[in-house]
């Protein structure tokens, strides 16, 4: 059973557009900003399976994780997602598998989506992945993640780009 939310909304663009991206970011927004990661995770779970293969709407989880970072009172801790978690872990790399699925259909995702999954890959040490989407986005860049993630956030950017360029030589 889904939690509550703004279902009659989301029937409604579902009808219209199965896919819609706004329409997933508003729902995942809308726990989001109440503080609640479960609802949103559900939500996640029951819809993603689904989603068409090199959708940006797998990136959605992404931003789950970047918002459970900037919640928490121990980042130290909750850093670890990126690395110790399995889950995380694949999460992540199947988002780049689809990131790949939309190159090869001639699709590019949104520069915001990119950047979560070049952020994701880099915290995750998949550096030669993460300079493979921070080359494609070139010459753009999108401040989210980053802002959400550090008082520096052209810092923690830099340094990203730079490690993951390192591993590619």
């Amino acid at each position: 059973m889904l939690p509550p939310g703004p279902w009659g909304l989301f029937d409604q663009v579902r009808q219209v557009d199965p896919w819609n991206r706004e329409a997933f970011h508003r729902m995942l927004r809308f726990w989001l900003a109440r503080g609640e990661s479960g609802p949103a995770a559900s939500f996640l779970a029951t819809y993603l399976p689904g989603a068409p293969d090199g959708s940006a709407l797998h990136a959605l989880p992404l931003y789950l994780y970047v918002d459970r970072y900037r919640r928490a009172e121990r980042k130290d801790v909750v850093q670890l997602q990126w690395t110790d978690e399995e889950t995380v872990r694949a999460t992540v790399l199947g988002a780049f598998s689809h990131w790949r699925a939309a190159l090869g259909q001639e699709v590019r995702w949104p520069v915001a989506d990119e950047s979560h999954l070049a952020h994701a890959l880099w915290a995750s040490r998949q550096r030669q992945q993460a300079a493979e989407v921070f080359a494609a986005m070139a010459p753009f860049i999108s401040m989210q993640p980053w802002q959400s993630l550090a008082d520096r956030p052209g810092d923690l950017l830099r340094k990203a780009m730079a490690q993951s360029y390192a591993v590619v030589g």
